[in-house]
């Protein structure tokens, strides 16, 4: 299984990404995943999506509920659209065969996604993708991390260095402590 579990995401990856530049949809890439590796099944744990609709309802609660708390205001004023996904893993695969989703970064590459991170701990691995408007402003984040517990995919799209800006400005010691 070894140089199966590698072919297996590579593939999966290649399959996930629409030509319209959007990311894989967190069903999506569990269901390739869950298909490609062999032994290995994916159980539905969290799992949230707020539109346009439903993000303007909770920007208008905090307003009323946390009229004084200034950087959640401006955090969720940033964000348009957010999903998070986890799923429990059952069975296990071999960390050391996954190199990265490279058919992946290529075919977002071609839709204006970049690589920000690549972390490749010995048993987890982690991707963030970005992706910037005309001006450079970065517009979504799309982040896949997987261990042999849980895969974890999150989706934000809106103002992303915005949000960013203000979770840096309101505690700047704290967010480069987090950084590592």
């Amino acid at each position: 299984m070894r140089g199966e579990g590698a072919a297996a995401l590579i593939l999966a990856t290649t399959l996930l990404v629409g030509c319209d530049g959007e990311p894989p949809s967190a069903d999506r890439v569990r269901a390739h995943l869950e298909h490609d590796l062999s032994g290995v099944r994916f159980h539905r744990g969290e799992h949230i999506r707020l539109g346009r609709f439903t993000m303007a309802l909770v920007r208008g609660l905090v307003r009323v509920a946390a009229a004084d708390d200034r950087e959640t205001r401006q955090v969720l004023g940033s964000i348009r659209r957010v999903e998070v996904a986890t799923w429990a893993i059952e069975g296990s695969f071999d960390f050391a065969d996954i190199r990265g989703p490279g058919d992946l970064e290529r075919r977002l590459a071609r839709s204006g996604w970049e690589l920000m991170v690549r972390e490749s701990e010995e048993d987890s691995r982690t991707w963030i993708f970005v992706r910037s408007d005309e001006e450079g402003a970065i517009r979504n984040l799309y982040i896949v991390e997987l261990d042999p517990d849980e895969l974890t995919v999150i989706d934000l799209a809106g103002r992303i260095d915005e949000m960013m800006a203000a979770a840096v400005a309101d505690d700047p010691d704290g967010f480069v402590a987090d950084l590592g």
